[in-house]
């Protein structure tokens, strides 16, 4: 198959293009080149697929010029030209279908000329109230503001003599000052989420301090400066009195900012719960609530794994278990398709372990007879599964010693010839192994004294790639106490 950029652009047409193409590029007003109209008629013959052994160039080349020797250069040049010609087709027809567009264009093309704008100038008025009216103004909204006032002041007022009673003049600069403090707010909350992830402490001038002071009012720059004052790690009540904010101006925000502010939330809420301060937990389930109800949890579409596991892990742990598995109904939906089946699985059977199940140890046993692909949920499902064996050995259940066991030796296997997962992921599923076979190594004795207890929470503490680590502490917890029956 002939791989030209002209037969990729007929190949992204459909019939009725084509005919619309075909009069196009009739010898005329638009083509006056006849070859070109010979060539996509040739071409044409061989739509929708073009992978016919006839197409070469030696067959163009005989078809366009019988009665001339082979030149390959010929033919290339055709090519490109009618690749030209069907994108300003393409452009020609899609600035006819849009008048706002069209009419921008032509004020632009007549600036300098001395013609009448007054029609195209009223639809680029039109343009810009429609947007003023929303109520909220999107990072989006704020840049077609700021090139419609631009082409406005640019190409109706060119001399306006005051430039400051110039009312497009002074618009665009309102426009630029929200749009500049928003994306620099946005851009600053970016950097500190990775400063707080990697303890790095960046040298720079707080970016509130450079933004102008009117736009400082502005709901989302607001709640942006009041996080990073707040700073690392936020208290509780801190978290609790920004909730309180974002739940006041939720509904007078950008979506985009949102979906920011919410993650913001739901980060600091995992930096709390690491501390061991969990009277936070039923915030973070109306914080995730709100999520839902109003969409944001959603990023085009889509829920990302963390966020998908952070609703039903909060709800689980305050013992909401209707919530998350209407949850896993709803939104399992919203992963993407690869991970679906996997977190449908993950989720099920973490609903189940955490409401101590019955039917949980067989659920475990079936699902690790199954071969994964690489998925973000895999990877959990396979901690799951060692985390629910590893309960069941811990409370002496029939089959579970040798179930356990086999479980870790042989995903220790695996692990060593995997490709697929992640380095850091790998790591962390080794560690957590580990420790789990250090912690099955005192049975039957069942018990761990103050010092073997201390020594071992040293250890996890210090480990900066393992998974589950909280499930560990309260694993070595429950050992020191001898309360794990």
């Amino acid at each position: 198959m002939l791989k030209y950029r002209a037969i990729q652009n007929l190949q992204n047409l459909n019939k009725k293009d084509l005919s619309e193409l075909n009069k196009w590029l009739k010898p005329g007003w638009a083509n006056s080149n006849k070859k070109l109209f010979e060539l996509f008629e040739v071409l044409r013959s061989f739509y929708p697929t073009f992978t016919s052994q006839k197409l070469t160039l030696q067959h163009l080349h005989k078809k366009l010029y019988p009665a001339k020797s082979f030149k390959e250069k010929d033919l290339l040049n055709l090519l490109s030209k009618l690749s030209l010609a069907i994108e300003d087709f393409l452009v020609h027809r899609h600035l006819r279908g849009n008048s706002d567009l069209y009419a921008l264009i032509l004020l632009e093309i007549n600036k300098n000329r001395a013609i009448s704008k007054k029609k195209e100038a009223k639809q680029v008025d039109n343009q810009i109230l429609n947007i003023e009216k929303r109520p909220i103004k999107s990072i989006t909204d704020l840049q077609e503001l700021i090139r419609l006032n631009k082409i406005k002041a640019a190409t109706i007022n060119p001399k306006s003599g005051d430039t400051g009673k110039n009312p497009f003049l002074l618009k665009l600069n309102k426009y630029l000052d929200q749009y500049y403090t928003t994306s620099k707010a946005r851009n600053a909350m970016e950097l500190l989420e990775m400063e707080r992830k990697f303890g790095e402490k960046t040298d720079r001038t707080p970016w509130y301090e450079e933004v102008p002071a009117h736009c400082k009012s502005l709901p989302a720059v607001r709640f942006y400066e009041l996080y990073e004052k707040a700073g690392n790690p936020i208290t509780k009540e801190q978290f609790r009195q920004l909730q309180a904010l974002f739940f006041q101006i939720y509904d007078k925000i950008d979506s985009k900012d949102q979906r920011n502010i919410y993650l913001l939330l739901v980060n600091s809420a995992a930096r709390i719960t690491n501390q061991r301060i969990t009277e936070i937990l039923q915030e973070l389930i109306e914080l995730n609530q709100l999520a839902i109800r109003e969409g944001f949890i959603l990023e085009d579409n889509l829920i990302t794994p963390h966020s998908y596991v952070n609703v039903i892990n909060v709800a689980c742990q305050q013992k909401q278990f209707t919530f998350a598995q209407g949850f896993l109904e709803s939104h399992t939906q919203f992963l993407p398709p690869n991970m679906q089946q996997d977190g449908m699985d993950w989720g099920r059977l973490f609903i189940d372990y955490k409401q101590n199940a019955p039917n949980a140890f067989q659920k475990a046993k079936n699902l690790d007879k199954h071969k994964r692909a690489y998925t973000v949920f895999s990877l959990r499902i396979r901690v799951l599964i060692t985390q629910i064996l590893f309960d069941a050995y811990q409370k002496d259940l029939y089959q579970a010693d040798d179930r356990f066991e086999f479980h870790v030796e042989a995903f220790e296997r695996k692990l060593l010839r995997e490709k697929k997962y992640p380095k850091k992921h790998l790591e962390g599923l080794k560690t957590f192994h580990k420790y789990c076979k250090a912690l099955a190594s005192y049975f039957p004795a069942f018990r761990l004294t103050e010092v073997e207890a201390d020594s071992l929470r040293k250890e996890i503490s210090k480990e900066g790639q393992i998974h589950a680590k909280p499930w560990l502490m309260k694993k070595i917890a429950e050992m020191e106490k001898g309360d794990h029956r």
